[in-house]
């Protein structure tokens, strides 16, 4: 399997793929459905320990997938580590979002609120 560079919040790259140190990269799954879910599963075999975090991300299969959650990492014995990541696309960024609408004079404050517009504009509102 090719290289995977995961970029840190830092800006930093952490190359998935080398051989020195060894890094091999077991599986590479993406998981989509319409308006579901919407993530990339990655199983890494390491002999070194991997300074990944939350808010690390990848852009795989013509997407950015950011990780928000602490990977999961096994050690199998002790030269080698499994590690496990899970790297959620843009729909947990909206489904996290509450859009509010004020009201002429800017003092009221509602979720509630109606919008007519073309799928192009709603996907301008959700993603700005």
């Amino acid at each position: 399997m090719e290289q995977i560079n995961i970029t840190k919040a830092s800006g930093a790259i952490v190359t998935i793929g080398s051989s020195n140190p060894l890094v091999n990269v077991v599986s590479c799954k993406q998981h989509m459905t319409l308006m579901g879910e919407d993530y990339v599963s990655l199983e890494v075999e390491s002999s070194v320990e991997l300074d990944v975090w939350m808010k690390d991300y990848i852009t795989v299969f013509g997407r950015k997938y950011t990780m928000y959650n602490v990977p999961d990492c096994t050690r199998v014995n002790s030269k080698s580590l499994n590690y496990t990541f899970r790297f959620e696309g843009y729909y947990k960024d909206v489904e996290s979002t509450l859009f509010l609408n004020n009201d002429a004079t800017g003092v009221y404050f509602s979720p509630d609120f109606s919008l007519n517009m073309n799928l192009s504009g709603f996907i301008d509102v959700i993603i700005n």
